[in-house]
């Protein structure tokens, strides 16, 4: 599923008012889609219960529509994203602007390492 493209909203005089044409249209989702596949620092802010954000750099990656990173359940991110599931992800280039937001959901995934097989700890996917 392909989200919506949306133009920003900004006051007259940054040139976006003269923008024609669809939203998305010289800047096809395919090309947003190649750049979150292909990156491997992201940037996630949430908000904390007082309303303040929060900001920090991952690593992770966009694997079917879905942008997954692990953090561990007593940080700032994970304490955020339980009161408040909503959460924003961006690229660190200033180049390639993509800025995707959505509601994140706790899972757990196995990892093998070697013979060995443990359950790491929550990871947090955004979609």
């Amino acid at each position: 599923m392909e989200p919506i493209p949306s133009r920003p909203s900004l006051p007259p005089g940054y040139g976006i008012e003269k923008a024609t044409g669809a939203p998305g249209e010289l800047l096809p989702w395919s090309q947003v889609a190649e750049w979150l596949v292909t990156a491997r620092n992201y940037w996630v802010c949430t908000t904390r219960p007082d309303g303040r954000p929060h900001a920090k750099p991952v690593w992770g990656i966009w694997l079917e529509s879905q942008f997954i990173f692990s953090t561990h359940p007593e940080t700032v991110t994970a304490r955020n994203l339980r009161v408040n599931p909503a959460l924003v992800v961006h690229l660190e280039s200033g180049d390639h602007v993509t800025i995707v937001e959505g509601r994140t959901k706790e899972s757990r995934i196995v990892c093998c390492w070697g013979d060995s097989a443990r359950s790491t700890k929550p990871n947090t996917t955004g979609r």
